[in-house]
Order: C-alpha cells, then sequence, then structure tokens
C-alpha cells in the first residue's frame, strides 16, 4: 500500500508542476500580448515569442517521463527546468507591465525584474 500512495503522489507533484507551468507560460502570454510594444523594445533575445516554447517542451516531455517512469532523473530535471523557465516567463512579463508599459500599476515590479534578471534562465 505504501508503494502505491508513493507512486500517486509522485504523480501528482508531476501533474502540478506541469499545470503550473503551463499557467505561468500562460500568463507570459497574456502579459506579452497586451503590452506587446514595451516588451519589445526590453528584449535583448530578438525573438521574445520563441522563447514560449521552451517552458512548454521542457515541462511537457519532463511531465511525459514522470508519468511514465517516476523513478527517471532525467523526467524531473526536465520538468524543474520547464516550471523555472514558466515563472521566469511570467516574471518578465509582469515586470515589463509593472515598470515600463502601466508604471506603477502593479505591487512589486521591482522585485519580479530582480528575480528575472538574477535567475539566469535567459
Amino acid at each position: 500500500m505504501h508503494k502505491t500512495a508513493t507512486l500517486i503522489s509522485l504523480r501528482s507533484l508531476s501533474l502540478t508542476l506541469w499545470l503550473s507551468a503551463i499557467g505561468l507560460t500562460a500568463v507570459g502570454v497574456v502579459f506579452m500580448l497586451v503590452d506587446r510594444e514595451a516588451s519589445r523594445s526590453v528584449s535583448t533575445f530578438g525573438y521574445r515569442e520563441l522563447t514560449l516554447l521552451l517552458p512548454l517542451t521542457f515541462s511537457c516531455t519532463g511531465a511525459l517521463i514522470c508519468l511514465r517512469r517516476h523513478q527517471n532523473p532525467i523526467g524531473w530535471l526536465f520538468l524543474g527546468v520547464g516550471f523555472l523557465i514558466a515563472l521566469d516567463v511570467a516574471l518578465e512579463g509582469y515586470a515589463i507591465r509593472g515598470l515600463l508599459a502601466s508604471p506603477g500599476s502593479l505591487p512589486a515590479a521591482e522585485v519580479a525584474a530582480w528575480v528575472h534578471n538574477g535567475s539566469g534562465c535567459r
């Protein structure tokens, strides 16, 4: 019974991380669409729209591996990286909205920008 409970909790954890990554990426997409002009002037990477594929690719691949083989560390690594990149995408959009597009409209936008710049995800 203990082994079954552990398997269910690992599956729940992997699904939670996957859904969180999808949700954070969706938040980043909304911020990007709403603040299209401000985000174009800030993005130094060039193709910000393509960077939205990173969290989706990593988190979906990691979730598939974790659901099939929960003991495989590569799946958990992919899932974690996808979640962190999705968090970075959402924080970048939040910071652009709160500091450039509509200054002062969002609380703690400076903190979001600081975490985004210090994360090193992109």
